[in-house]
């Protein structure tokens, strides 16, 4: 039977519409794109495969460095349009928390902060101390405040009783050791620590529960005296720490010399010494001075204290003092350190510690056990040599002061 026209017809029209979607499903995208727009397309840059949700690191990225995290931008090559999301990040504040750590000032006042509320029981808490607004005034030479080398030497003359120069007061051994708020007398197991004047004990025992320091099991054992004398009607506390035995009991009277208890390396030493401290005002780690201020010194000998400041007046702080005899002034006989600063954890917070000058003197550095006889005192800071000469009396102490640019 032959087909109807009607029937090729419809037949026909099949097999051409076949054939346009045929050829419309083989042209390749690439060609219509081109055909619709083709000067207006820029491929998009492919994603990383280490970091599919990232740029390739080929797309340059403009950094913003005031921002922890910065929106990245893209460089003006890339026609990329995408804006990455930052981080939610929080505004950070001036409040110290325990992972902050503060910056030491340049000032030998410094504030402790985040100090724990005083309890009952005696423990010894960090105080804040004001922060000066101006310089302190300075003293000239020749200017000599009320002296006060009242105490005896915590050890007696057979034993060593001088002190050691490697860890003053103020220093850190060149960053090696807590910041020192004493002197140290190093001797053997044994050696006795005696009084340095007449005293009432105040402290006899150890410091496992209750801190005389920043923390418990610092001094181990240790005996700490109040001086009958006092100092501008301030009391004055002596401390002996480390020992290895203790003789005394607290609300015992002692004569300067009596055997306290003997030299030991209890609580955190490295070897057996003596540490000593001086506190005015309170029996408190935060009240120390410079014992060799308050140390008699020995037969012969004197002492240099001084400041090293800028041209503000204010105090530096760790700067190398080199001490030459006046015959060979090119060649140091002792080095010492102007006082420092150190971050210090209190309480579960960090803090920065201090030592405190003289109350009198107003130094930020000091030179004990020096033999009578003239000096040059010189330092260098920013690539300039300061130098001052200076004539040390036998039991008397001389003051210097180097202003620097």
């Amino acid at each position: 039977m032959r087909p109807s026209g009607k029937s090729l017809l419809w037949t026909g029209i099949y097999i051409a519409a076949v054939i346009v979607l045929t050829l419309l499903a083989w042209w390749p995208s690439w060609a219509r794109d081109a055909a619709a727009s083709p000067a207006d397309v820029t491929q998009t840059p492919p994603l990383s495969q280490e970091n599919p949700t990232n740029p390739s690191p080929t797309l340059e990225i403009a950094a913003q460095p005031s921002q922890e995290h910065a929106t990245p931008q893209p460089s003006a090559t890339s026609t990329l349009t995408a804006t990455l999301t930052p981080e939610e990040t929080s505004t950070p504040t001036a409040t110290l928390t325990p992972e902050e750590t503060p910056t030491p000032t340049a000032t030998a006042t410094i504030t402790v902060t985040d100090t724990a509320t005083p309890t009952a029981t005696g423990t010894a808490t960090p105080r804040p101390t004001a922060t000066p607004t101006r310089p302190m005034a300075l003293l000239t030479v020749g200017e000599t405040p009320e002296p006060h080398l009242w105490l005896a030497r915590p050890v007696r003359e057979d034993a060593h009783n001088r002190v050691e120069r490697y860890y003053p007061y103020g220093a850190t051994g060149q960053d090696q050791y807590p910041l020192h708020h004493g002197v140290e007398f190093i001797n053997p197991t044994g050696t006795q620590a005696v009084a340095v004047g007449h005293a009432r004990v105040e402290v006899a025992g150890h410091d496992d529960e209750i801190s005389y320091s920043y923390r418990t099991r610092f001094y181990g054992q240790l005996v700490i005296l109040r001086l009958e004398q006092r100092y501008n009607d301030q009391p004055v506390f002596a401390l002996y720490g480390h020992l290895s035995k203790v003789y005394v009991q607290e609300g015992q009277l002692v004569d300067p010399g009596e055997p306290l208890g003997e030299i030991g390396m209890s609580g955190v030493a490295l070897g057996p010494h003596l540490h000593f401290e001086v506190r005015v005002g309170e029996n408190s780690y935060w009240d120390t001075r410079n014992p060799e201020l308050w140390l008699d010194p020995l037969p012969g000998q004197g002492v240099i204290a001084g400041r090293v400041v800028g041209q503000d007046g204010q105090l530096l702080p760790e700067v190398a003092v080199a001490i030459s005899r006046a015959e060979a002034a090119g060649s140091a006989w002792r080095q010492a350190w102007t006082y420092t600063t150190r971050d210090i954890r209190v309480n579960g917070s960090r803090g920065i510690d201090h030592v405190n000058p003289d109350d009198g003197w107003t130094e930020n550095g000091v030179m004990g056990d020096v033999p009578a006889g003239t000096y040059v005192v010189g330092v260098r800071v920013n690539g300039q040599a300061y130098t001052q000469q200076v004539t040390v009396r036998d039991g008397e102490i001389s003051y210097v002061v180097l202003v620097t640019e």
